[in-house]
């Protein structure tokens, strides 16, 4: 296996064990032979599927095939595929909320952070305390405000009506819900001295925020659906951020970080 694509070719020496050559027409019957390869194997020889791998010189080409004939045969799979971390709703969610304590809380960070999926605020909520925010352009340390929003603007409401009392009343509501963990996180941060400190910091803003948890609940779900690609790709990005807060706390310790 570990020869599988290295150039030059050695020749193996040995009599060749448990390998089965067979000719297909395209990569459509390939895919199907392979199923039936690998219903015959967890029947016949008690293999289970999770230990059963597809390799291939170019998975993508492959990809749409195994896509349409797996499900068909019965077979769940995921696809190791290439994705870009930074544009995960996890990896989005965890360093919005650094930019948002050492940027400044700007509109763009700040809604980026809300619409990532992992705060489960009602929608209707976040589009109130929007159009709040766009309408006053409130910006910066006005979120953290310890004094009920009570602004009003022109472009938000000409009337000063209970309506729009109560609309304000939401936004404020939405805003010290989401401004909570993020102070806790702002201040453990700047005690912190160390970076076992800030790393501990984050790790607890994650435990606030039910990160894990919400990682698994959304897991559950893609993998009820039958795409276990995507299921696989949540429980990795997590794992890979907590596994990089891990060495930086491994490597630096108590050394202290701006």
């Amino acid at each position: 296996e570990e020869n599988y694509f290295t150039y030059p070719t050695k020749e193996y020496g040995k009599e060749p064990e448990g390998l089965r050559l067979v000719i297909a027409q395209n990569p459509l019957s390939e895919v199907q032979n392979a199923a039936r390869r690998i219903l015959q194997l967890c029947r016949e020889k008690g293999y289970l599927y999770r230990d059963i791998a597809v390799t291939a010189r170019d998975v993508a080409g492959y990809e749409r095939y195994i896509e349409a004939v797996f499900p068909s045969y019965g077979i769940p799979f995921f696809m190791d595929r290439t994705i870009n971390i930074l544009e995960h709703p996890f990896t989005v969610f965890a360093l919005s909320a650094l930019e948002l304590i050492t940027k400044g809380y700007t509109y763009e960070s700040m809604f980026r952070y809300i619409k990532s999926g992992f705060l489960r605020i009602p929608r209707d909520h976040v589009d109130a305390l929007e159009n709040y925010v766009l309408a006053t352009g409130i910006r910066g340390d006005i979120w953290k405000n310890e004094d009920k929003w009570n602004v009003r603007a022109e472009a938000y409401s000409e009337r000063e009506d209970a309506e729009e009392t109560e609309e304000i009343l939401l936004a404020d509501t939405t805003r010290r819900k989401i401004m909570e963990p993020l102070l806790r996180l702002e201040k453990n941060l700047k005690n912190g001295k160390s970076a076992a400190e800030k790393c501990e910091a984050i790790y607890s803003f994650l435990e606030d925020m039910k990160a894990k948890r919400r990682i698994l609940a959304l897991s559950r779900l893609f993998e009820k659906a039958g795409d276990f690609a995507a299921a696989a790709e949540y429980r990795g990005v997590y794992n890979d951020f907590i596994d990089a807060l891990d060495g930086v706390c491994d490597a630096f310790g108590e050394e202290e970080i701006c």
